[in-house]
């Protein structure tokens, strides 16, 4: 009989599950009593079923604790039929059964062999569970929008444009390339979904500088979500949003303080500070409903553009970076750009 550190007191099995969407699934056996800590694990390229998995790593266990018990003897002459494989009696003990494994022939056949139990291939009692099937989802298109925005924070690149990308589901990650060169490279890999969002209501002009305290204006997200904040935090920068009609480089940027969820993803926004950052001569007589708004966060990133670039129409091909950029699912859009962090401050003084 080996010693007991030589074996294992928990097995575990890797397969790949058959009952499921074929991920990588682990099945573990340990007796009651097993005061080892010792871990054997193996793996099988297999599609097996939970009980499949579990009786093999059960009936693998078993065998370890009995196989620890070996025999060797000589077969007599008689014993010519015995090889490697068959399952036989010793007359000192006619209750064992073992396996000879190996047969070594010369004067006498002497055999190897180990302990086995007809009771280890009896499957235990367990039931099937129901297969948990992961549904598809198609990989869809994006909804990117471009925008030519002032300085934020200075340290953006003044020429360069940013883009948001929103998606549902939402990819994991988002790919974005461009042909500046005459064929499509990849200029920036998106990993966080932007809030954008379509107004329900119109939002008309205000002074800037000023409160405005107008109606509340209503806005539906497709990503992300709105919440109030304080003074403090207001005047501090917080809560920007960029407004505009999503295909030109217009876009006001204002801030609101308090947001009221009125409905299933749509909230309304009032007490705001309108024409931040400089885009107070953007902002129009009335910014109609079905405007687009754009939640200024870190989830907006910065394309690359040569500073030469600057009015050249580029054409750029957005979607879901496990696709090629050829695939059906990319938006293809055309923009040209101004650069509008290069604008200068308008005199004061």
């Amino acid at each position: 009989r080996s010693a007991a550190p030589e074996t294992a007191g928990r097995l575990r099995l890797n397969h790949i599950a058959a009952d499921g969407s074929f991920e990588t699934r682990t099945a573990e056996a340990v007796f009651p009593d097993e005061a080892s800590t010792t871990v054997a694990q193996s793996e099988l390229p297999l599609a097996l079923t939970r009980v499949e998995a579990q009786a093999i790593v059960e009936r693998w266990l078993a065998e370890s604790r009995l196989a620890r018990d070996t025999a060797r003897f000589a077969l007599p002459p008689s014993g010519l039929a015995f090889g490697a494989g068959d399952v036989v009696r010793l007359p000192e003990d006619s209750q064992t059964l073992w396996r000879i494994d190996r047969v070594e022939i010369g004067d006498t056949r002497l055999a190897d062999a180990t302990r086995v139990d007809r009771g280890l291939y009896t499957p235990s009692d367990s039931v099937e569970p129901a297969a948990q099937v992961t549904p598809f989802t198609p990989t869809l298109p994006v909804h990117p929008v471009f925008l030519d925005l002032p300085l934020m924070t200075g340290n953006e690149v003044p020429h360069a444009p940013h883009i948001a990308v929103a998606a549902t589901p939402w990819p994991g990650s988002v790919a974005v390339y461009d042909n500046g060169t005459g064929t499509f490279e990849l200029n920036r890999l998106i990993t966080t979904a932007a809030g954008i969002g379509l107004t329900e209501t119109p939002m008309f002009a205000a002074a800037p500088g000023v409160a405005d305290r107008g109606a509340p204006l209503r806005i539906r997200m497709f990503g992300g979500a709105l919440a109030a904040i304080s003074d403090v935090q207001l005047l501090a920068g917080a809560n920007a949003l960029a407004i505009g009609d999503g295909a030109s480089d217009a876009w006001e940027v204002f801030q609101f303080r308090d947001a009221v969820l009125v409905d299933t993803d749509t909230w309304e926004v009032s007490h705001r500070l309108r024409g931040q950052l400089g885009t107070d001569p953007l902002m129009p007589a009335t910014w109609p409903s079905g405007s687009t708004i754009v939640v200024l966060n870190n989830a907006l990133e910065q394309l690359e553009m040569p500073t030469s670039s600057r009015g050249l129409e580029r054409t750029y091909r957005i979607g879901s970076a496990s696709r090629s950029v050829e695939s059906s699912t990319y938006v293809e859009q055309s923009r040209a750009f101004e650069g509008v962090g290069l604008r200068p401050y308008a005199p004061a003084h």
